[in-house]
């Protein structure tokens, strides 16, 4: 792990991979964000995060931070609050479903975090596990090939659950 990242070493094949696109989008569908990847990336790759403000991150995931150098402009960050209900997470997706679609990538490559669960233990997001079958179903609806990246998710026994939820709507809209 490098300094600033979350709680995860970054996935550098699944960038490489999507970056051999010629434009590629990478949307972090999880409470919790990594570094600063896309950051330096030029336009081709864009980012959109839903992330949790004030207690976690502490470095990254500010809604000023739109990237830098090259990829200024190719980020996007939605902080939320610990605490943040299902409706106002689902708005925020909403809204970065707009920016990817305003993209228009090859590729969306989705970091499936069901850490956003609400009785995971390290979130304090409100999503149920019904929740993540609007999500798939959200992804779904932007017709993109897509590929999702498991990243998180500790309630052990939901998070199979929560992880069929979205490919299983995905699976049924696609």
């Amino acid at each position: 792990m490098e300094p600033g990242d979350g709680l995860e070493a970054f996935d550098h094949p699944r960038i490489e991979a999507a970056s051999a696109l010629s434009r590629a989008s990478m949307s972090d569908a999880k409470g919790i964000t990594d570094g600063d990847h896309l950051r330096r990336r030029p336009p081709t790759a864009r980012r959109t995060r839903r992330v949790r403000s004030q207690e976690f991150p502490f470095y990254l995931g500010h809604a000023e931070e739109r990237g830098i150098a090259a990829g200024e402009g190719a980020n996007r960050n939605f902080p939320m609050p610990w605490g943040t209900s299902a409706v106002t997470w689902f708005d925020a997706l909403e809204e970065a479903c707009g920016e990817i679609e305003r993209f228009g990538p090859e590729l969306l490559v989705v970091s499936l975090g069901v850490d956003t669960f609400k009785e995971d233990p390290i979130s304090q997001f409100l999503l149920a596990s019904d929740d993540y079958s609007r999500l798939g179903e959200r992804i779904a609806r932007l017709g993109h090939p897509t590929l999702f990246v498991l990243e998180g998710g500790y309630a052990v026994e939901e998070i199979g659950i929560n992880v069929a939820n979205v490919l299983g709507a995905f699976d049924a809209r696609a």
